[in-house]
Parts: structure tokens; C-alpha cells; sequence
């Protein structure tokens, strides 16, 4: 898309300053890239967890209280993206269906990705509100927490994920409670909040 962008404006110049023609529509074309750059950007940034954020407050809460503060700040966004997506489809609905850009593609071949942007952001703040929805695990098996154990009782086996927002999960997990001196280094340790000493 980014390359359309580019080339478009560059052959229009080559045309005009060479045989005095142009592409119909080239101002068009680049405008809809735009767009589908934006959007498409977004889906992107969605699925890596990129996507800019007002405030880093949450990071400084306690374990729970960011857990909460983030499923509520994900599911707050994740419906006004989902407005935004039932907005665009109503906004497509609208539209003329064989309006012609030109060369016979339509603006509805560009518009259509409105919707469908909007609908992947909204999905994937849902999925990514929390890392320990049911089906998931919140351990991505990056073995800081063996490692910070002084008794040597965790045992990780790491095996590849099933999920996109992680490179490896615990294939198994194992704590010899026999060895633990319960230090709650690994609970320390632990970037993702997996483990939690208990009584």
C-alpha cells in the first residue's frame, strides 16, 4: 500500500513531463491508500498491543488493580471501536455499491476496509484486555522465575504458543513444594503477574 503511494505520484509526474497524459484518478488512488494505511495501521498495532495509550497509570497499580484497570480501559475502547465499525458499515450501506474510482474499481473495493479495520481493533482489545482470559495462560515461559530461584524447584518446559501476542508458552510447569522455601522471588521475578504465593 505504502509502495502504491509512493509510485502513483511519481509515474503521474513521469507521464505528464513525458507524453502529456496522466492517470485517471491518481489523486484518488493515493487518497484511499491513505486511508487504508490508517486502518490497516491500526489493525496492525492492535494485534502487537501498539496501539497509544493516554496514560501509563495502570502500570503503576498493584497486580489486581491493574488487571481491573486494564480489562475496564480495553473494554471501554473496544466499544467506542465498535461504534466506530458499526458506523463505517452504515456509512458503506449509503454509498452508491458501483460508484467508479476508475479503471472500474469501485470506492466501495476501498471503503469496505473501514468496517473491517475498526472490527480487528475491536476484537483485539478484547483478547488483549487480559492475558489469562479462559483458554489462555498468562506464563510465557521466559523462565525468570527459575532462574530467580535460589532452591532450584521450578522446572519450565516451553514449547511453542498457540497465540499471536506470545513466542513461547509452559508446556509444562512444575514447583517441587518439598524444596520451595516460599522467598516469592519468582513471584518478584514474574513480568506477566503468573505466579502468586499463597498461604
Amino acid at each position: 500500500v505504502l509502495f502504491g503511494m509512493l509510485l502513483l505520484p511519481l509515474l503521474e509526474i513521469g507521464l505528464r513531463k513525458l507524453f502529456n497524459t496522466g492517470i485517471t484518478g491518481s489523486s484518488s488512488f493515493v487518497q484511499h491508500l491513505t486511508l487504508l494505511v490508517g486502518v490497516l495501521g491500526g489493525a496492525l498495532a492492535a494485534r502487537d498491543k501498539r496501539l497509544l495509550s493516554l496514560s501509563n497509570l495502570p502500570n503503576l497499580f498493584p497486580p489486581r488493580l491493574k488487571d481491573a484497570a486494564n480489562i475496564f480501559s480495553s473494554g471501554l475502547a473496544a466499544a467506542i471501536t465498535t461504534i466506530l465499525c458499526v458506523s463505517a458499515w452504515e456509512f458503506v450501506q449509503a454509498e452508491p455499491g458501483d460508484k467508479l474510482l476508475a479503471y472500474g474499481v469501485t470506492y466501495r473495493a476501498f471503503q469496505i476496509f473501514l468496517p473491517v479495520g475498526f472490527g480487528l481493533v475491536a476484537v483485539r482489545l478484547c483478547w488483549h484486555a487480559s492475558p489469562s482470559w479462559i483458554g489462555r495462560v498468562a506464563c510465557v515461559a521466559c523462565f525468570m522465575c527459575s532462574t530467580a530461584c535460589p532452591a532450584h524447584c521450578i522446572h519450565i518446559e516451553a514449547g511453542e504458543t498457540p497465540w499471536p501476542d506470545r513466542e513461547k508458552y509452559p508446556v509444562k510447569f512444575d514447583i517441587d513444594e518439598l524444596r520451595c522455601i516460599y522467598c516469592g522471588m519468582c513471584e518478584e521475578a514474574c513480568p506477566c503477574d503468573a505466579i502468586e504465593l499463597t498461604p
